[in-house]
């Protein structure tokens, strides 16, 4: 017989960032499990979200650090968002840690809510190979141009760069 040796995931850590176009990100953490944890957003709909979900393995190679990050388009003062670390070392529990949208204001500057319900990007990263096609460009002909930074000139024209193509259509 086998025994499978289970490592609880630690609390977990949320941290929120903020983009120029508004968008909040909400990034959940937790350390030290075996196996991999599952990371699920629970929103103040009562609605249930995988997020954008990331497995690194630590130093000892046994255990996973894990982090689901969750893109915000609007949200409302009253508005929250629930990081729900689900673990079989858990039994049937799960760790929780909650964020309150009216804390955008303290922790990120310049926020002004744009709406009165929640919407985030679905965007879901764990079970979707993503599909990575290489932009022509014009703008800059010559051989050593690396598609790895998006890159600008005085013109207003914007060449497509590999960082634009994850998902999001550039404005």
């Amino acid at each position: 017989t086998t025994v499978e040796v289970l490592a609880a995931p630690s609390k977990p850590v949320l941290q929120v960032s903020r983009d120029t176009e508004g968008r909040v990100t909400l990034s959940c953490y937790t350390q030290g499990c075996k196996p991999q944890p599952q990371i699920t957003w629970l929103l103040d709909n009562g609605i249930q979200l995988p997020g954008d979900t990331r497995h690194k393995l630590e130093a000892d190679g046994k255990k996973w650090t894990t982090t689901s990050t969750l893109t915000v388009l609007a949200y409302g003062p009253n508005s929250t968002a629930t990081c729900l670390v689900h673990h079989k070392a858990l039994g049937g529990g799960k760790l929780t840690e909650p964020f309150q949208f009216e804390d955008v204001a303290r922790t990120v500057a310049n926020t002004t809510p744009v709406s009165t319900t929640l919407e985030v990007d679905t965007y879901v990263s764990e079970y979707v190979q993503p599909t990575v096609t290489t932009a022509e460009s014009d703008l800059n002909s010559n051989t050593d141009f690396s598609p790895s930074y998006p890159q600008h000139n005085g013109s207003g024209a914007t060449s497509v760069a590999a960082g634009e193509l994850s998902g999001t259509s550039a404005h």
